[in-house]
């Protein structure tokens, strides 16, 4: 199964590579204006890539903070753990 970053590249490059093939389709039915769709093409592929990855970064930084607040509350758990064999611990020792 595909984590959520990778379906995010995947859209992104399906979504530029439909976008170029229809430019260049409707750029050789209409060859007057040919330059001003690839024009068009050049400023929007990168922007298209551009918000593909802002897209990414944002989903491993939610994957990175729900991680860190599993392995916080995995902590917890454990120094909560300690106490109470630390205490039983005392009460057997005395």
């Amino acid at each position: 199964m595909l984590s959520r970053e990778n379906r995010i590249d995947i859209t992104t490059i399906i979504i530029a590579s439909m976008s170029t093939i229809l430019g260049l389709i409707i750029s050789f039915i209409l060859p007057n204006v040919q330059i001003l769709i690839l024009t068009i093409l050049t400023i929007l592929l990168p922007v298209i890539y551009q918000i593909g990855n802002i897209c990414s970064k944002e989903s491993v930084r939610s994957q990175t903070k729900n991680d860190l607040n599993i392995l916080e509350e995995a902590v917890e758990d454990l120094e909560y753990e300690n106490n109470l064999l630390n205490e039983e611990l005392r009460r057997k020792l005395e």
